[in-house]
């Protein structure tokens, strides 16, 4: 009887000394997770969960392993005795874990190293050797239902788990898990708040950097003044070129770091970072409306990289305030051509008898009352923007105008006669580009309209020529200068009526191209083969037709001298036709 109430008083110790035991662990674990929710540095958080893990189980060694794209790494780990074991990294579905994950359940061996219940990684063999890890229990770490990670207790003896210990760790692992995606969602929340604080810097740093520029602006400021204000913000020279002449000369002779300056533009991307030995140059496009109007950079030493993103904003912002202010500048500058070149057509199209008024409209016009003027009248044969851009890049004289006039264009220039423009206009690319008549010089600014007129006519008389892309003066026409006036084309009208009259009439009556086979016979040298091939006709129809023409004209019509004059009244009758009908 005192045997069985020693075996029942030890009994009842054991069982006390477990619930003991048991109570200390609940108030640890409980301890355990108020200290993990209160943790908000995730590196700190599994360090603990690890070293209370080891406390808890009195195990010699714990580690932690998270489970990311497939891949199961060791993170953590507390009593190792190398540095193999942390960061070791292996599959998911190969080695110890895999089972752990697989199953969503804790899983022990009393001796790993011996346990074939699971396929053996050789990285997590080598490290169980290195630790000399025996006894090993794994527990999953859930949290809403999705494994996160494994947390393992390890001895370097074989040891056999006890249900308590496995449920002391899973709850361990429990609260870790909770706390660890707490402590990640923290960390993100900490990360948006960040970024945007930063956002809001920046956005409040652009804000007042457009509140700059626009008071530079509004005061009247021009490019000059913005790259002032954006080498003072960025505290680098910066700079804004068109073309490789507005380059700085160390730069414009480095002919590779002045071409990629300039290749920045629409089909770039939005900035670029031009690298040479020397220099780091942080550059953007300046585009409006579609159009690229130059590049904007920052002239800055090599190491200057650090600041890159800040500085990329003032040049943005400059980028935009530029590319207004060039709109602005070409508005303007458009309109004031605008209105020069309505005071100069007015000038040019309108007759006025008051000299005081037009030597007023002169000088508005940009002209100089008292120099002598050449007028040129340019239509373009193809592009017309080519043509302009042409004009405008002539070297004239001072108080030159280049003006629109519908599909053409009105050039005066002073102190040149017709001959020397025609040379200057003939020697540039405007040339073959466009179909040029001249006429002056007037020493009168009231007879720019005559001129003007002239040259007008001079294109028009070219054109019914067929001479396209030519450059000629009024006096070059020859015979066909005539056609200039109204008296000559009456004078044209009056010849045709005497030479070609009876021709007209008999051709009307009969309804037989009389005048068509007379031209077409002439201009082929009176070849009768020729005519009839040209005409598509027989050549006994031909022979019909001319028999017409001398009962018509006398049998003297086909006589060198008379053949002559016919030709040339045919020839001047057909150019009076075509210049009536352009000029009408």
């Amino acid at each position: 009887m005192a045997e069985r109430q020693f075996e029942d008083a030890l009994t009842i110790r054991e069982r006390l000394d477990q619930r003991r035991r048991r109570a200390d662990e609940l108030t640890a674990l409980n301890a355990i997770a108020g200290q993990l929710a209160s943790v908000t540095d995730i590196d700190l958080l599994l360090t603990q969960i690890v070293e209370h893990a080891k406390d808890l189980l009195r195990v010699d060694l714990a580690y932690l392993s998270l489970i990311h794209a497939e891949q199961v790494t060791i993170v953590v780990a507390a009593g190792q005795i190398s540095s193999y074991l942390t960061k070791l990294t292996m599959p998911i579905k190969e080695g110890f874990s895999s089972a752990v994950v697989a199953n969503a359940a804790p899983l022990w061996t009393s001796d790993y190293r011996r346990d074939e219940r699971f396929q053996h990684h050789e990285r997590a063999d080598a490290a169980a050797r290195l630790e000399d890890i025996r006894g090993l229990l794994g527990v999953p770490m859930l949290s809403q239902g999705k494994i996160v990670g494994v947390l393992f207790a390890a001895k370097r003896q074989e040891r056999q788990f006890a249900t308590d210990e496995i449920e002391l760790l899973t709850a361990l692992a429990a609260h870790a898990a909770v706390a660890l995606v707490n402590s990640r969602v923290l960390a993100e929340q900490k990360t948006s708040a960040e970024q945007l604080q930063a956002a809001n810097a920046r956005l409040e740093s652009t804000i007042r950097w457009n509140n700059a520029l626009t008071a530079l602006v509004l005061r009247g400021g021009d490019v000059s003044d913005l790259l002032s204000e954006v080498s003072r913000e960025a505290g680098y020279p910066a700079i804004f070129v068109r073309s490789a002449s507005d380059l700085p000369d160390e730069l414009r002779n480095d002919t590779e770091v002045s071409n990629r300056i300039l290749a920045v533009n629409l089909d770039s991307d939005s900035y670029a970072e031009i690298v040479t030995e020397a220099r780091s140059i942080l550059a953007v496009p300046v585009v409006a409306s579609g159009d690229w109007l130059g590049v904007l950079f920052l002239d800055r030493p090599r190491d200057a990289t650090v600041t890159a993103v800040d500085q990329l904003m003032v040049l943005e912002r400059a980028a935009l305030s530029v590319a207004l202010l060039l709109l602005g500048q070409h508005v303007a500058s458009e309109a004031a051509r605008k209105t020069r070149d309505g005071l100069l057509l007015d000038l040019l199209t309108r007759q006025v008898d008051d000299h005081r008024e037009i030597n007023t409209q002169v000088r508005l016009a940009g002209l100089n009352p008292a120099l002598t003027y050449s007028v040129a009248v340019i239509l373009p044969v193809g592009d017309r923007a080519a043509v302009r851009r042409s004009l405008e890049a002539l070297v004239l004289q001072s108080h030159s105008a280049i003006c629109d006039y519908g599909q053409r264009f009105v050039l005066v220039v002073p102190r040149v006669d017709p001959e020397e423009l025609a040379v200057t206009l003939s020697t540039s690319t405007i040339a073959a580009a466009a179909t040029t008549g001249i006429a002056g010089q007037t020493k009168d600014v009231s007879e720019l309209t005559k001129y003007f007129n002239e040259a007008s006519q001079t294109v028009d008389v070219m054109l019914t020529l067929g001479a396209h892309g030519q450059t000629a003066t009024a006096e070059r026409l020859g015979l066909y200068r005539i056609l200039l006036s109204h008296a000559g084309t009456r004078e044209v009208s009056r010849l045709f009526e005497i030479y070609l009259g009876p021709v007209k009439t008999e051709e009307d009556r009969s309804g037989v191209p009389l005048l068509e086979t007379l031209d077409c016979f002439l201009r082929n040298n009176q070849r009768h083969a020729v005519t009839a091939g040209e005409l598509n006709i027989h050549s006994n129809t031909l022979y019909q037709r001319l028999e017409k023409l001398t009962k018509v004209l006398g049998t003297r019509w086909k006589h060198p001298d008379h053949a002559l004059d016919l030709q040339l009244v045919l020839r001047l009758e057909k150019s009076a036709k075509k210049l009536g009908a352009r000029t009408k």
